[in-house]
């Protein structure tokens, strides 16, 4: 079972280095100009997305490397 895990680890690896798709690029912005206030949830921001996910986002949007939600999912 170890050794399935570690495949799924360095299959997962090699789309790191990729460019965000249009989504994960969207939330990762989101989560980067997150502000308390605002009309919306999210701040100045409309997202349909639950708060969890937002906040693993958040999480991610703390480096300045986007790569960082890839490695956070993994």
């Amino acid at each position: 079972m170890a050794w399935t895990a570690a495949a799924v680890v360095l299959a997962r690896l090699v789309f790191v280095t990729q460019p965000l798709r249009s989504d994960e690029g969207g939330y990762l912005f989101i989560a980067r100009h997150w502000r308390t206030g605002g009309e919306f949830l999210y701040g100045d921001f409309h997202v349909d997305r639950p708060p969890l996910l937002m906040a693993i986002f958040r999480l991610a949007a703390y480096s300045d490397w986007d790569g960082a939600i890839r490695v956070l999912s993994i």
